[in-house]
């Protein structure tokens, strides 16, 4: 996506008018469709509509020097660009500041995030009015509280970059390091549909000190030590009853992060034909041929990898649920379009409610997946990005890891290593039945 030419407004027309017709594929586009009953020329017209008017009071955004910024398509989570490229530079590189000086000419016509090398987010994922007092911004589903962290690239919590307090109903998860992104207040706009309109709203930035920071690009106002982050998250748990759940964490400065590359499993080849080809890149099953295999071993199933395949995910663990699903069913089922329908559709009755949430299955499970050509046919293959560490923190603190046989060999290790285990412990399954 070429940043410098959607200041051309006619050319961000066009841009919205793809993403109208479906050519270009958002995350929200089923939603937004449904909204006009399947009438592209009706949201086509929306769009444009509130183009105009975004433009006549547009202006440009100021960011903070320390920040890497990630444009996303306008009211959109998903990013323009791969931000994994992004986000091993630094804020000074050329680069870097050539996304920025073009996301904040196009100012309020864009979604942007910020890479989260220095930072630490606390995201709640309910409104609670208590929570409102001490939150830095309001989000479309509950509040976000931001921190930056000048000393260090991240924080581990409890050895993890990422770390899920389940609290019934909702989530709060705790964020650090380049391998998050960060929504931007100032350019987080979301589309609302109530009573046939269509509304834009934006973040709301509740905080003075957040107000400041970005306002004058002066990320001191929110700074914050590693011994800060306890009391902070304290003041979040403390109205819900669960201050003493801090005592649990441990909070660690990180200067510098590895890259993270994802574990190939080396399976030596063997008589089974579950085994008797290299796993490098893609599996040979069909998806029901899959599910049926593994149907036959449910109990000696890991517990994340039996619910993702045969359980009902509820909201706020389904996404997780899937990221696994799709980090480990490549190297068993060749996921052609037909197998990757099979999987969509097998979680969606599972888990879906709507439509658009089947829409929006299939639209994770092509983005959290590679893609390679064998024998003239595009597949999807596994990700280098695997599991995020939030999941398998869910995982753990829903108790999934108390009832695992992988346990010991899982739990506190690496992410990318979770995967290689339960990936050669499915083998193993698979292999004894030849």
């Amino acid at each position: 996506m070429n940043l410098k030419n959607l200041l051309n407004f006619e050319n961000y027309l066009r841009l919205l008018d793809d993403i109208a017709d479906g050519r270009v594929d958002v995350p929200e586009y089923g939603e937004w469709l449904e909204w006009f009953g399947g009438d592209k020329e009706k949201l086509k017209k929306v769009f444009r509509e509130i183009a105009r008017k975004l433009k006549d009071r547009n202006h440009d955004i100021i960011y903070p020097l320390e920040t890497i910024v990630v444009p996303r398509y306008p009211f959109s989570k998903k990013p323009m660009i791969g931000w994994h490229e992004l986000q091993d530079r630094d804020f000074k590189d050329s680069l870097v500041n050539e996304i920025k000086y073009y996301s904040s000419r196009l100012g309020k016509l864009i979604n942007t995030a910020v890479i989260m090398k220095h930072f630490i987010l606390i995201d709640i994922d309910k409104k609670i009015a208590e929570l409102r007092k001490i939150a830095d911004v309001e989000t479309r589903r509950g509040y976000h509280i931001i921190r930056y962290i000048p000393d260090y690239e991240a924080i581990r919590i409890n050895d993890a970059y990422s770390y899920t307090i389940n609290v019934g109903s909702f989530n709060i998860e705790i964020k650090s390091g380049k391998g998050f992104l960060w929504s931007y207040p100032p350019q987080s706009r979301y589309l609302e549909y109530r009573n046939g309109v269509v509304n834009v709203r934006v973040y709301k930035i509740l905080s003075k000190d957040l107000r400041y920071a970005i306002g004058s690009g002066d990320l001191s106002l929110i700074k914050a030590r590693v011994d800060d982050i306890p009391e902070i998250l304290r003041q979040v748990l403390e109205p819900l009853g669960l201050g003493e759940y801090v005592k649990r964490l441990s909070f660690k400065g990180v200067e510098k992060q590895e890259s993270v590359q994802a574990s190939v499993p080396k399976v030596n080849p063997k008589e089974s034909r579950f085994n008797a080809l290299p796993m490098m890149l893609v599996g040979f099953l069909d998806y029901e041929e899959f599910k049926k295999a593994l149907a036959k071993h449910l109990k000696a199933l890991p517990v994340c990898l039996r619910e993702a395949l045969f359980g009902f995910p509820q909201e706020g663990s389904r996404y997780f649920h899937l990221r696994l699903l799709l980090a480990v069913a490549p190297f068993f089922v060749v996921l052609n379009e037909k197998n990757l329908r099979a999987l969509v559709e097998d979680y969606a009755s599972r888990t879906a409610k709507r439509p658009s949430e089947v829409r929006e299955w299939a639209y994770y499970a092509k983005y959290f997946t590679g893609k390679a050509v064998v024998n003239d046919e595009t597949i999807h293959v596994a990700s280098r990005l695997g599991v995020p560490e939030e999941a398998w923190s869910y995982f753990e603190t829903s108790g999934y890891c108390d009832k695992c046989p992988l346990k010991p060999i899982c739990l506190g290790k690496p992410s990318s290593l979770k995967r290689k285990a339960i990936v050669e412990y499915i083998v193993h399954l698979l292999g004894e039945e030849q």
